[in-house]
């Protein structure tokens, strides 16, 4: 083994499974569980020619589908897609025979109608996975200015009560300012 696939070894990705929306009480997936892992640089290479022509919102929401694409590999236990489930689709959506989708575009289309709140909660969980790879590598507690999971505020995950006395301060904010 040379030495590129030693570091490649060392340093392989973590791969964690968790139940990001147990604090979504009333939902129907409160419950489900996601495992996720770490991209690699070659994941954010793709990613980054993906969205290279598009403009920076378009990017920014972009960038989320593409990384749950790449870096989720089950919900409940089950492999988010199969490869018969995109050779199904192929087959029945396929009418020139000149084209098919790969398992990404599939995932992409699917994760593409989700809606943003699920995005933008697995995005975060996704930096909070991140912040633990970095931490557990670093065999340190990382401060705040190196969290990527600590800018802003996970509105997506904050129980009811909290969430209202946030919009309650964004709304008294836009009352004071008129």
């Amino acid at each position: 083994m040379n030495i590129l696939d030693k570091l490649e070894r060392a340093t392989h990705g973590l791969v964690k499974t968790l139940t990001p929306f147990i604090a979504w009480n009333n939902s129907p997936i409160k419950e489900w569980t996601i495992t996720l892992r770490i991209a690699t640089i070659g994941d954010l290479v793709d990613i980054a020619r993906l969205t290279g022509n598009t403009t920076t919102l378009e990017a920014s929401y972009l960038r989320k589908v593409y990384l749950l694409a790449k870096c989720i590999e089950s919900i409940n236990n089950q492999p988010i897609v199969d490869f018969e489930e995109v050779e199904q689709y192929n087959i029945e959506h396929n009418f020139s025979g000149m084209q098919k989708i790969s398992i990404f575009d599939y995932k992409v289309m699917h994760i593409k109608k989700w809606t943003e709140p699920i995005i933008n909660r697995l995005a975060f969980v996704y930096d909070e996975l991140q912040d633990e790879y970095l931490a557990e590598h670093l065999g340190v507690v990382l401060p705040p200015e190196m969290r990527a999971a600590v800018d802003g505020v996970d509105l997506a995950n904050t129980y009811p009560p909290e969430r209202e006395d946030i919009l309650d301060d964004v709304t008294s904010d836009d009352t004071e300012n008129s």
